[in-house]
């Protein structure tokens, strides 16, 4: 009886988690990372939030390569969708091709897409969450309330996808299964 019960407690901690299955989530590959973490690795169908410090672009730099290897354990073509702010141009430059491959990230596997306004960004977000051909979206410089941010969840949810958000800044509440707090140390 006792092993049953075990049974049973681990079907239903995986039905909690709405993951259940080996595809249910990408593993990290350090074991103190993915153990506590509840999917044994970053979720997929769900939304994650990376967050740094002004100036900081570490956490570009780990959401580029969460990017990489979400793309790397898909099934599918391993593409993934960038969406930014047009407004970044100027505070911090295009992604850059050979930047990404030091992260993993083939720059034939990212579609950019720049939009003038927040809102823009967010739509184009959703849509390519919704679309089941993608590994996963990036969303870079915006900052969607607590609304935007649980219709994006709702949306990697219905396509399979997983979202990362690259708001630039602390703070703010989300819908976000996972926030990574992302620093550089002094080197």
């Amino acid at each position: 009886a006792p092993a049953v019960l075990l049974d049973l407690r681990e079907r239903l901690r995986r039905l909690e988690r709405g993951r259940g299955g080996a595809d249910g989530a990408v593993p990290f590959g350090e074991p103190l990372i993915d153990e506590r973490l509840p999917w044994g690795g970053l979720c997929r169908g769900g939304l994650h939030e990376v967050v740094g410090e002004g100036g900081d672009d570490a956490a570009c730099g780990f959401a580029t390569a969460l990017l990489a290897r979400l793309g790397g354990h898909d099934r599918r073509r391993g593409q993934v969708l960038w969406c930014r702010s047009r407004r970044l141009d100027q505070e911090t430059g295009r992604p850059y091709g050979p930047g990404l491959a030091r992260f993993g990230l083939r720059p034939s596997q990212v579609l950019l897409v720049e939009a003038s306004r927040p809102a823009d960004v967010l739509w184009a977000m959703e849509e390519g969450l919704r679309c089941r051909g993608l590994a996963a979206v990036l969303g870079e410089g915006v900052r969607p309330d607590l609304t935007a941010s649980r219709r994006l969840q709702l949306a990697a949810e219905a396509g399979s996808s997983t979202a990362l958000l690259l708001p630039g800044a602390v703070g703010g509440t989300s819908a976000a299964l996972t926030r990574w707090r992302v620093k550089a140390l002094p080197s």
